[in-house]
């Protein structure tokens, strides 16, 4: 694209699988092509990450956002994937489907997900309302070690624990 080409990007769309092209510094010669997923690495997505749950935290107190957790528990104790939970838990739904292997945020692995990453959340974020949450934790907690057993458990939590600063 040169300098004096009148282009619009207004209303382009730009998708994960667009590519941008790097040009070698002059006199080196040569080009690249990076899928522009590529240029968000995992640091700047967790900077994101931190900037969200720190808005997240300045609009309301630990038991206001322990309240909204506990209400999107199911009866039967885990948590569903929804953008807005994980939105609620400073966490950017598309980036942590993907950080977290989840091809459908719809099915059980995306269910499966979404409590890992809330069981995670009331763990590291909010230990202040304990007495509020301990019930519903261990109530999830048996539902996901029933779904993935030990070993898988501690694989999803540590991948959680990583989204979850």
């Amino acid at each position: 694209m040169e300098a004096n080409e009148d282009h619009n990007l207004e209303h382009t769309k730009v998708t994960p699988d667009d590519v941008v092209v790097i040009e070698a510094p002059q006199g080196k010669g040569g080009r690249s092509s990076l899928p522009i997923i590529g240029i968000f690495n995992k640091n700047s997505i967790m900077e994101d990450n931190a900037v969200l749950r720190q808005f997240n935290d300045a609009q309301g107190g630990c038991s206001e956002q322990t309240n909204y957790l506990l209400s999107r528990q199911t009866a039967e104790g885990p948590w569903l994937w929804e953008d807005e939970l994980l939105s609620s838990l400073g966490l950017i739904p598309s980036f942590t489907a993907q950080s977290m292997e989840v091809q459908d945020t719809k099915s059980l692995s995306g269910t499966i997900a979404a409590t890992a990453l809330v069981l995670k959340y009331f763990d590291k974020q909010l230990k202040d309302d304990l007495e509020l949450w301990t019930d519903k934790f261990a109530k999830g907690g048996a539902w996901l070690l029933g779904q993935v057993g030990p070993n898988r458990l501690v694989e999803l939590l540590g991948q959680a624990e990583e989204l979850i600063c």
